[in-house]
């Protein structure tokens, strides 16, 4: 019989290792955004926060079901833990998890391989939109996995 790597970690292998809840049985929540901007040219947008900890980002159960043009979906510096027992920055990235997304309905996560993203935060990780206009409206949801 063949194993997924989390399914032998967690329930064949000896000793058994405890998986973090953003791998292994953790519980999805969402977050719904729905933003209009206001200023001349460009947009940067903060829609919404992911939680501090271990959070994984999950594209294909993250949409955005109205927009004109969303240039990038990303994220904003953060700080994550390092080896030595302290914390490093982690510099923001406007397009991380989705270069490019038109109108319509379209899940996130184009960007990230397998379209999910660990983050692994100190106080939470904001979650970016870029549009290309002053009055374009963005409307979705986020999902991740913790707990």
């Amino acid at each position: 019989m063949q194993y997924s790597d989390e399914y032998k970690k967690a329930l064949v292998d000896r000793p058994r290792e405890n998986l973090p809840p953003s791998d292994w049985k953790g519980r999805i929540r969402v977050m719904y955004f729905k933003f209009t901007g206001a200023a001349a040219g460009g947009v940067n947008a903060i829609v919404a926060q992911l939680p501090a900890g271990r959070v994984r980002f999950l594209g294909d159960l993250s949409y955005m079901i109205n927009s004109a043009i969303v240039v990038g979906v990303g994220w904003g510096a953060y700080r994550q833990p390092n080896t030595s027992g302290g914390y490093e920055d982690v510099a923001a990235s406007s397009n991380g998890i989705d270069a490019a997304k038109a109108a319509g309905a379209a899940n996130l996560g184009s960007a990230l391989t397998a379209t999910t993203k660990v983050f692994n935060s100190e106080e939470g990780v904001d979650i970016t939109l870029t549009l290309t206009a002053e009055t374009d409206t963005a409307e979705g949801w986020i999902a991740y996995a913790i707990d």
